[in-house]
Formats: structure tokens, C-alpha cells, sequence
């Protein structure tokens, strides 16, 4: 007798999609080297106490002062501004201009200040951006958090209703977002009626034809042959043609 060769059925294993395989030697997938927020998401937050402050004596002026007491200088003319500035550390100015002109040893100390300034304004421009996306991947992170703990408290309530005690942080702040969101919603739409009927409260009201001057008005059609008005007027006026007699007949 011949033996029968005993079959044994393998069960597929699901193929994994190549982006979810982990890359080789354990880094992140190619997928993910532009994700820049969960890239951030892991980077520690700076402690605040590290940073520096400003001098002592400092307190910032009202805007409209400001605005009312500088001189405007446009950012685009900043490299214009040094370059006069060395200028005129190089040259005679007294001699040049007169006993009036400005001292030229006050133009390098100008120069450096601006340079160190615009250093400074630079690092604490991308300070202040990278504490901006690291709030805001923060202020998202916890709110999915508190959003799943919120829709599972929806469906504990009802049949365990004295939870609401324990969660009244959780309730107060989804009821005030909730409120937010359809007062910025009805605002928006407030705002979009009020535009949209803006252009027909500015159109001027269309007068009455009657009060119109005649020469607005589009002269009548007339007839093939008619004549014109003013011909009509001066026919009317001019004495009517008697008919011609014929002479008396001869004796």
C-alpha cells in the first residue's frame, strides 16, 4: 500500500504595507522625515528660567507714544541705513558739511547697536516661534485627550449620573467651547449679512421717469415719414395756402 502524503494548511499572514514596516536599522519610517510636528512633539520644552531678560529699568513705551515720537525706517532699508553710517564714520563731516553737522564718532556706535539689535531681534523671533508650535501641538495633544475622556463620560452618565459631580472641570470646559464655537459661527454670519446687504444700501434710488430731465429721456420712435416735432410746430403756426383761382375768361 502506498502511503499518502499528509497535507498541512498554512494560514496567510496579513502582508504589512511597506510604510508601516520600520525602517532599517530601527530609525523612522521615510514616510514620516517631513512629519516636522511629531518631530517636535518629542523635543523638550526650554525651562523659561534659563532664558534671559531684559535689562533692569526697562519698561516698554505706550505704542501710540512710540509711533508719534520715532522716526519710521522701513526693515528693507536697514542695510542702507549701516552703510551710511559707516560713511560717515569715515569722513570729515565738520569740515565737509559745516560747524552744524552731526559728530561723526556717534555714526560707528549707531552702526553697532543696530547690528546687535537686529542679532537679538533675530534669535528671539525663532524663540518665540518654537514656543508658539510647541503651545499649540500642547494645547492639541490635551484636548484629544480630554475629548476621548469627555465622549466616554457621555456614555457613562447615563447609567451612572452622579459622575457628573467628579468631572464638572471636564463638562464647564466643553460647554464653554461649545458656546464659543456657535458665537463665533453666528458672529460670521452676522458679519457676511451685513456685507452682503452693504452694496444695495450704497446704490443710489433710481428716480422716477417723470422727474427726469427730457434730455435723459430716449427720443419716441417715429414713423417712416412722420415729421420731427419741431417741424410739426412751425407747420401748425405758418398761415394755411389758399387754393389757386383761375383767371376770369376773356370778352
Amino acid at each position: 500500500m502506498t502511503s499518502r502524503k499528509k497535507t498541512t494548511k498554512t494560514t496567510p499572514r496579513p502582508v504589512t504595507p511597506a510604510s508601516a514596516q520600520p525602517a532599517p536599522g530601527g530609525g523612522q519610517a521615510e514616510a514620516d522625515i517631513d512629519d516636522t510636528i511629531a518631530k517636535n512633539r518629542a523635543l523638550p520644552i526650554l525651562d523659561p528660567a534659563s532664558l534671559p531678560k531684559p535689562p533692569a529699568g526697562f519698561r516698554p513705551t505706550d505704542p501710540e507714544t512710540r509711533n508719534r515720537r520715532l522716526r519710521k525706517v522701513s526693515s528693507e532699508l536697514r542695510a542702507e541705513v549701516l552703510d551710511a553710517l559707516h560713511e560717515a564714520a569715515g569722513l570729515d563731516l565738520v569740515a565737509d558739511l559745516g560747524k552744524y553737522a552731526p559728530d561723526p564718532q556717534r555714526a560707528p556706535a549707531l552702526a553697532e547697536r543696530i547690528e546687535r539689535v537686529g542679532r537679538l531681534s533675530a534669535a528671539v523671533q525663532a524663540l518665540a516661534l518654537y514656543a508658539r508650535e510647541m503651545e499649540q501641538i500642547a494645547l492639541s495633544d490635551a484636548l484629544v485627550f480630554l475629548e476621548a475622556e469627555n465622549k466616554q463620560l457621555a456614555n457613562a452618565l447615563e447609567h451612572a449620573p452622579e459622575l457628573a459631580e467628579r468631572y464638572t472641570a471636564l463638562r464647564t470646559l466643553f460647554e464653554t467651547r461649545s458656546a464659543t464655537i456657535l458665537e463665533g459661527r453666528a458672529r460670521a454670519a452676522r458679519g457676511a449679512a451685513a456685507v452682503a446687504q452693504a452694496p444695495a444700501a450704497q446704490a443710489p434710488a433710481a428716480q422716477p421717469r417723470s422727474a427726469q430731465p427730457p434730455a435723459a429721456r430716449a427720443p419716441a420712435a417715429r414713423a417712416p415719414g412722420a415729421q420731427a416735432p419741431a417741424a410739426q410746430a412751425q407747420a401748425a403756426q405758418a398761415p394755411a395756402a389758399q387754393p389757386l383761382q383761375e383767371p376770369p375768361p376773356m370778352a
